[in-house]
């Protein structure tokens, strides 16, 4: 037992919990060994693929929440606790993406660590034609062009699929697409219960646009200085930027709470 007993800590990965060398601060390891040894739960609520994220698991002492809240993860086992991929109903979606706007790329991640491509050039993934070639679930999908196309794409997903995937941009001019009604805070909510926390000692700290649901979800949602508009118009508190360690400043803030 210690003073964060019964608390969740959950961050956002990149530009929050690390920096472009994505390794976290020591000060910011020093901060999450000190919230975990006072019995704090710390995870990573991440936008990344299961095949693409690989954190120290040291780091953890709660499952991680990958591809945007599609997937709970024990991360030191690879024990996967909780799915909540897509299915058929991203097919027409999709398929309408790769007819209607010939300019973008698309990628389908597989729960087998499998990526599927349309239009990508280059990189490990498996070609098809049809969305229907990818074997399903995915954790999620991305599609990836010129602003003006994902902008463009967004618009029409907006007008004619909102009610069959849920979609949001992310930083390098991507438009992440997951199951409708999927979010980083449906898989907090999820570990929360798994876990028997309450949320109302559930926090969390992230800095993007597909952190915003996380954010307002949390008791307190953190925003690290460098953050974007969104995440800073739901912030409860401003904290400094991912340079300055920003995941230490949180449980500087939480120590004194507590």
């Amino acid at each position: 037992m210690g003073k964060f007993s019964g608390t969740l800590l959950a961050s956002d990965f990149d530009r929050t919990l690390v920096d472009h060398s994505l390794v976290p601060s020591k000060e910011v390891s020093d901060a999450i060994a000190y919230y975990k040894a006072n019995g704090g739960l710390f995870t990573i609520n991440t936008g990344r693929s299961h095949r693409i994220f690989d954190p120290d698991p040291a780091l953890l002492n709660a499952p991680a929440i990958l591809g945007n809240g599609s997937m709970v993860i024990d991360w030191e086992n690879r024990d996967i606790l909780h799915l909540s991929g897509i299915g058929d109903e991203g097919l027409a979606p999709l398929r309408d993406v790769r007819d209607f706007f010939p300019n973008v790329a698309i990628e389908m991640h597989a729960i087998d660590d499998t990526t599927f491509s349309i239009r990508r050039e280059e990189g490990f993934y498996t070609e098809v034609n049809d969305p229907a070639d990818a074997c399903r679930p995915w954790v999620k999908a991305i599609i990836e062009g010129e602003h003006i196309d994902i902008a463009g794409v967004q618009k029409f997903l907006a007008a004619y699929h909102r009610n069959s995937i849920s979609f949001f941009p992310t930083t390098g001019g991507y438009l992440e697409v997951v199951r409708c009604g999927v979010n980083k805070a449906s898989g907090m909510r999820w570990l929360a219960k798994h876990l028997g926390i309450d949320m109302a000692k559930v926090f969390a700290v992230g800095d993007g646009y597909n952190d915003v649901e996380m954010l307002e979800a949390a008791a307190i949602g953190f925003v690290p200085e460098n953050s974007g508009p969104e995440a800073k118009s739901v912030a409860d508190r401003i904290v400094r930027s991912v340079d300055d360690h920003a995941v230490a400043h949180v449980i500087e803030i939480l120590d004194s709470m507590f």
